[in-house]
């Protein structure tokens, strides 16, 4: 079923109710009908701007994900890389072993200076 198909049956309807509004005889089913026959019209109207709204909706998506899908793209081509011997490599790659090398000639020389201080008193 169509937006317009779907329009044109809540007007259908909301006119339907408005003859059973006229024809009731009691004042509760006159205004139960009105009432109803007034929420139909107002959905029919609704229904084209609300087809409108999601369209829009769904563009601003797709153009969001294409921008996402464009800088990710982007910053893959632009990650800084550094080369490392025969390899190309990120530079976090690169220097952490050396920070780990530093690390262990650290401890080392501070294990070295305890044993030996020590030794010279």
């Amino acid at each position: 079923m169509t937006d317009e198909q779907l329009a044109a049956m809540h007007r259908l309807l909301a006119e339907y109710h408005r003859n059973l509004a006229k024809e009731a005889v009691l004042d509760i089913v006159q205004q139960y009908h009105t009432d109803l026959a007034q929420r139909l019209a107002d959905e029919a109207a609704q229904i084209p701007r609300r087809t409108v709204i999601l369209e829009r909706l769904h563009e601003r998506e797709h153009r969001s994900q294409n921008v996402l899908d464009f800088l990710g793209r982007s910053y893959q081509l632009t990650k800084p890389r550094v080369k490392y011997g025969r390899h190309t490599c990120h530079r976090q790659e690169q220097t952490a072993p050396r920070q780990i090398e530093r690390l262990s000639v650290g401890r080392s020389r501070k294990s070295h200076w305890r044993s030996t201080s020590g030794d010279r008193n």
